[in-house]
């Protein structure tokens, strides 16, 4: 008699759209982890910024002045959002009423304060924008909304001397995007965390560029899987390499793919190309995928050089938005029913990352 090596998931079907468990999910899981809300060239200008909405409150981390900073993005004045939009370059101006704030999110500039409010410095120190701590790892900003719990780099572990590696690669972002998906967002980041459906959903895109054997490290929570490429694509990069002249952290012939509970996902191809996902509920119905692409860079620079890059930029962009095209249409398909499932899922042996996120999800939202 052969012993069972599969699995059974500790969510139910209805973990993936009923209210309670996505109410459940925002405050337990997004407002008390540390979550990635920025990379650092997003930040790079003074009045650089980016909106995140993180457990049902809307943060905006903004650059003023070369100061770096979380805030709740509602203006103290009448409560408008001060910052719209995904990202952008913009002082913290309330757009309403013009109410201007520095960076430790004080009101220094009210229109008309002398006749209409007569505001004094301790009026201005009680409507300070509500802060959130922020820690930085490698090129990635954090930020908790919970005023307590483990530092980060306690919550990230072993994974955090990972994450400071990637800080040495000079990269620029060819792709940087915002899409809204019709699926509850742990069906779009589970499909992410496993290649089990590589051969039916990525058949042409990802399949044939590797091997069937891949490496899988959960670590508590987080996990990272390194898969090897076809050696007729190791050589390919090698020659790209050279040709587009670029300088890649390591090149070993490999895909490293790492997940960051609960919902950041790097992968790295060939010390050269970086993708960087986030995974965030918007309903329990719909999710926000935000993803960005970069491409290391060199110190060579001539017209051929920036030739052979443009078209690489352009050859992964095409490339990221199929396989993202098929990731979105696999999580949507499985949304459409899954709440008639009558049974728990089941994990088979190349599906351990999906455990383990599943087995500190249901930790932490308990």
């Amino acid at each position: 008699m052969t012993s069972l090596l599969a699995t059974r998931s500790p969510l139910p079907a209805a973990a993936y759209g009923c209210q309670s468990w996505h109410d459940r999910e925002l405050a337990k899981v997004f407002r008390r982890s540390w979550v990635c809300v920025a990379i650092r060239d997003q930040l790079a200008n003074s009045n650089d910024f980016v909106v995140r909405d993180v457990g049902g409150l809307s943060l905006v981390v903004q650059n003023t002045g070369g100061v770096i900073r979380a805030f709740h993005n509602v203006c103290s004045h009448r409560h408008s959002a001060i910052q719209d939009g995904p990202c952008g370059n913009r002082s913290l101006v309330c757009p309403y009423h013009g109410w201007t704030y520095d960076a430790a999110g004080l009101p220094v500039g009210v229109p008309a304060n002398k006749e209409g409010f007569g505001l004094s410095h301790e009026d201005r120190l009680a409507l300070r924008l509500d802060e959130f701590p922020i820690e930085w790892c490698g090129p990635f900003v954090f930020t908790r909304l919970a005023a307590d719990g483990p530092d980060l780099r306690t919550h990230l572990g072993e994974v955090a001397v990972w994450l400071e590696e990637l800080d040495a690669l000079d990269a620029a972002a060819f792709v940087r995007k915002r899409d809204t998906w019709q699926c509850n967002w742990k069906l779009g980041l589970e499909i992410s965390l496993e290649g089990y459906h590589a051969d039916f959903v990525h058949a042409d895109t990802l399949r044939p560029l590797f091997g069937r054997e891949a490496t899988i490290d959960c670590k508590d929570a987080h996990s990272v899987m390194v898969s090897r490429y076809l050696p007729e694509v190791a050589v390919w990069w090698e020659s790209t390499i050279r040709r587009a002249r670029l300088r890649p952290l390591r090149n070993d012939g490999s895909y490293r793919h790492a997940f960051i509970f609960p919902n950041l996902v790097i992968g790295v191809t060939c010390g050269c190309l970086l993708s960087v996902q986030t995974y965030w509920p918007l309903t329990p119905l719909t999710s926000v995928v935000d993803y960005a692409e970069y491409l290391s860079t060199g110190d060579e620079r001539s017209a051929a050089v920036d030739a052979i890059r443009r078209g690489l930029n352009d050859q992964f962009t095409e490339l990221n938005e199929r396989i993202l095209g098929e990731d979105r249409s696999a999580a949507e398909r499985v949304q459409r029913v899954v709440a008639q499932a009558t049974r728990p899922a089941v994990f088979g042996t190349m599906e351990s990352r999906l455990a383990s996120f599943q087995a500190r999800l249901c930790q932490t939202s308990a």
